[in-house]
């Protein structure tokens, strides 16, 4: 049963290997990167499980435009207290996983 969670430093390796799978070199988040999102945006990182397994990511800070510019991949901030936009910068699925609607259970 796939289950929804907040990503911790814990999936790390397996977040960013997922990552690494489903986007090129040049889109995909680096280690370093994907750490200062899990810290500063704990609440809006989330992890899809599947027999405690990490099948799946999906993570975005809230923001204050209506639209994502490319220095929100690379200069995460906290979320505001109140208001803003929420964003996705990342949802990815384990390609030996994929098709199987994991997406879609959010």
């Amino acid at each position: 049963m796939l289950k929804i969670r907040t990503a911790t430093i814990k999936d790390l390796s397996d977040v960013v290997k997922i990552e690494h799978l489903c986007f090129s070199k040049e889109e995909a988040s680096t280690k370093e990167s994907t750490e200062k999102r899990i810290y500063l945006i704990p609440d809006r990182y989330f992890a899809v499980e599947e027999n405690s397994a990490i099948v799946g990511l999906i993570n975005g800070p809230v923001i204050q435009t209506r639209f994502i510019t490319d220095d929100l991949f690379s200069d995460i901030k906290k979320n505001p207290a109140t208001g803003g936009h929420q964003s996705i910068l990342g949802l990815a699925v384990d390609p030996h996983y994929q098709k199987r609607h994991c997406s879609k259970i959010a």
